[in-house]
């Protein structure tokens, strides 16, 4: 079976200018840009441009309604922190996450790098499942997104409570 699109990991960070981060099950950072007044609409048109959203992410405890209708609109999850994540925290995750990287590099703007924040946080509460599913099936690549969406598709359609811890 061969997949065409990346399964993708979202973090937004909404407010007058909107953060973006677009990562695959890959560990790999699509893309991440930020706007003054980006439409959902649009927004959604930069997701679809890298493939298809399994999870939409943010950094703060309450979800914004900009986060909800994404997920809404994508039928993906939402995953957020229990506590609002610090700038001190939100440089952490990204600086552990790209560790090759020089993490000044990977960001232009607050905004981004609370929206890669974001995309992390969530990428490291589903890594124990993308580590199963790597040494139990020996997939890769573009696969490892698609059994990814297949788990939670099914966890999602038994249980809405805490599946992934």
């Amino acid at each position: 079976m061969s997949v065409k699109k990346d399964r993708l990991i979202i973090g937004i960070d909404p407010g007058m200018v909107v953060g973006y981060a677009i990562l695959n099950f890959q560990k790999q950072l699509l893309a991440i840009g930020s706007a003054r007044q980006l439409t959902l609409d649009k927004l959604i048109s930069i997701i679809l441009g890298y493939g298809k959203p399994l999870i939409i992410s943010c950094d703060v405890k309450q979800t914004p309604k900009l986060v909800s209708k994404l997920a809404s609109a994508f039928d993906a999850i939402i995953i957020k922190p229990v506590e609002c994540l610090s700038m001190k925290k939100k440089y952490k995750l990204v600086k552990e996450f790209f560790k090759q990287e020089k993490k000044e590099s990977l960001f232009s703007n607050k905004h981004e790098l609370c929206a890669l924040a974001s995309a992390v946080y969530a990428y490291k509460h589903v890594s124990n499942l993308i580590n199963r599913i790597k040494n139990k099936l020996n997939v890769s690549g573009n696969m490892i997104g698609y059994v990814v969406e297949q788990v939670l598709l099914k966890k999602k359609k038994f249980s809405s409570l805490n599946f992934l811890t």
